[in-house]
């Protein structure tokens, strides 16, 4: 962890872009901030490898509690699709 303490979006993505296929990848990615970048990103690096496996889909985008994965994808949470605010003000 300490590598990521100047984090950033592209070096993020491509350290899941190195380990997505593989038993490594994370067992979800979830963003608080619907961060389409990120996501965008990943896939990006992905593609732009060159081997045989950047044409696959390697993560399914979850913005609802209706949207399916499939079991080999990592799920992508947009957490404010999910999350229920409840705002109570105390006086």
């Amino acid at each position: 962890m300490d590598k990521f303490k100047q984090a950033s979006a592209p070096s993020i993505a491509e350290a899941i872009a190195d380990v997505a296929l593989t038993k490594k990848q994370p067992a979800g990615i979830i963003t608080f901030n619907a961060e389409p970048l990120l996501f965008a990103l990943i896939n990006a690096a992905i593609a732009v490898r060159g081997d045989d496996k950047k044409d696959v889909i390697i993560m399914d985008r979850m913005a609802h509690n209706l949207a399916t994965r499939h079991r080999d994808r990592i799920p992508y949470y947009y957490a404010h699709g999910f999350v229920r605010h409840r705002v109570t003000a105390r006086l």
